[in-house]
Formats: C-alpha cells, sequence, structure tokens
C-alpha cells in the first residue's frame, strides 16, 4: 500500500501572475488559477501552440517538488512540461520537468528545486482545437508520511454538499447526494 503525501505549501497560490502566451482571455486571466475552486479558471486567448502559463514565486520562495494542474481542458498528444528559472521571468535558461498526461488532473512529484520563476508549458502539433484551460494549479512542497493507514476504516463525516468561495468572498455551490465517507486512521502518529 501507497504512503500517503501531504502538500502543505502551495506556493502558487502566493506568487504574482505573469503574462501568457498566447494572452489569457479577458475574462479568464492567470490569476485565476490561483483560486481554489474549479468554478473559475485560466483560458488562452488563442488555440496556438506552445501555450505558456507563468508564475513569479518570489524571491527565497522555497522548495518546489510537486505540481498538479486540476480542471483542465488540455487534449490528449500535448506535451505538458513545468520549466524553472531564476534568471528572469523570459526563462532563458529553463529547465524543463516533464509532466504525465492525464484526460482528467495531472499530479507529478519530481525532485525540488529553488527557482523564482515557473510556468506550465504546453505543447501541441498543429495548435489546439480550441483555446486551453486549466482551473487550478497547485505547485510546491509536500511530505511523506513514513507508515499506512491500518487497514479497515470508520465512519467519517457526511457532508452532501460543496462550498467553494472565491478570494473575493463570492460563495459557489453545488448540492450532491448524500454518500457514506471512510475516514482511515494511522497508527503511531500524533496531532498536536
Amino acid at each position: 500500500m501507497a504512503k500517503p503525501r501531504i502538500i502543505y505549501n502551495n506556493l502558487w497560490r502566493k506568487g504574482t501572475a505573469l503574462a501568457a502566451s498566447p494572452a489569457a482571455d479577458p475574462q479568464h486571466p492567470v490569476s485565476d488559477t490561483q483560486i481554489d475552486t474549479l468554478s473559475m479558471y485560466f483560458k488562452a486567448s488563442a488555440a496556438t501552440s506552445p501555450c505558456y502559463i507563468p508564475l513569479d514565486l518570489g524571491a527565497g520562495a522555497g522548495a518546489v517538488n510537486f505540481l498538479a494542474i486540476l480542471g483542465h481542458t488540455i487534449p490528449s498528444g500535448t506535451t505538458v512540461t513545468f520549466e524553472h528559472d531564476d534568471d528572469g521571468d523570459t526563462f532563458p535558461s529553463a529547465t524543463p520537468v516533464a509532466i504525465d498526461y492525464n484526460p482528467l488532473n495531472m499530479y507529478q512529484f519530481f525532485t525540488a528545486f529553488t527557482e523564482q520563476y515557473v510556468r506550465v508549458k504546453l505543447v501541441k502539433a498543429g495548435g489546439f482545437g480550441s483555446a486551453p484551460q486549466v482551473a487550478t494549479v497547485l505547485c510546491g512542497s509536500y511530505f511523506e508520511l513514513n507508515r499506512s493507514e491500518r487497514p479497515g476504516y470508520e465512519r467519517g463525516h457526511e457532508d452532501p454538499s460543496v462550498i467553494e468561495e472565491s478570494d473575493e468572498l463570492i460563495i459557489f455551490t453545488q448540492e450532491k447526494p448524500r454518500i457514506e465517507i471512510g475516514s482511515f486512521p494511522f497508527v503511531g502518529i500524533v496531532t498536536l
């Protein structure tokens, strides 16, 4: 059984959005990738390839060792890379990290780096059928627990609805049917 990973520092949310290429649709800027709701998203203004979604993490931002791209419309056959550079927001000496494509959400864990500028790069031969869009991007630090959960599960809290809140405190809700939710206990882990 795999050991759980806990993502504890989302540097993407704390960073400063830079100009996308092609330019972002005016109603769907790059900064929408910093909000934890799938209802708001970045959308390119054109379907041309490559598409860059850049961010300035700030000087001394900290280590980055994972990337998640959630709620996207990136088509199959697209090469997805996560580039990082310390030499400026034009990425003159960018180092790429290959991201495994997934038609739903993409998650990638890799060797840590501590550079200031990062960007998601999407390349599709012949261009995209329609302008790509990405709802939420997460990047930053994670750690892996040194043990797996013990066998079996307990009853968890029931939360039949999904409530998301934007930075402007606008609430998005979506009613969901009631389901049984499990809670997986761990042995030997103390919570403070």
